[in-house]
């Protein structure tokens, strides 16, 4: 925004850029939000996570990655969960597991 207004970039003598997340804390940010909104992880939901967000590159990774991801592994999850006629165990119901994780998240979705 300073970029495409000169007048406006005068007002402001100092600009800071903080450097983006690396792929290891956008998957921590991933699980500690996952966790917060009642799911839990499979143990291979972490390393999928953290492998497609690597992905994206560094200096893309701001915590909306990790939020869109989640956001639409719990419609994934959702969707398997509603197959399942008779769940054998109720954690089933809470649980994200690989497969719920799309194998691509983009840096620029407007979502």
């Amino acid at each position: 925004m300073l970029r495409a207004s000169p007048a406006l970039a005068a007002r402001f003598p100092a600009v800071i850029n903080f450097p983006g997340y690396t792929a290891a804390q956008l998957a921590a940010i991933f699980a500690a939000l996952a966790s917060e909104a009642g799911f839990t992880l499979t143990p291979g939901a972490p390393c999928k996570a953290a492998a497609v967000l690597a992905e994206v590159g560094h200096g893309a990774g701001n915590a909306r990655l990790a939020v869109r991801l989640l956001d639409h592994a719990a419609v994934s999850q959702a969707r398997r969960v509603t197959t399942i006629l008779q769940p054998s165990d109720p954690a089933t119901l809470s649980a994200i597991d690989a497969a719920d994780i799309p194998a691509h998240v983009h840096a620029h979705d407007p979502r």
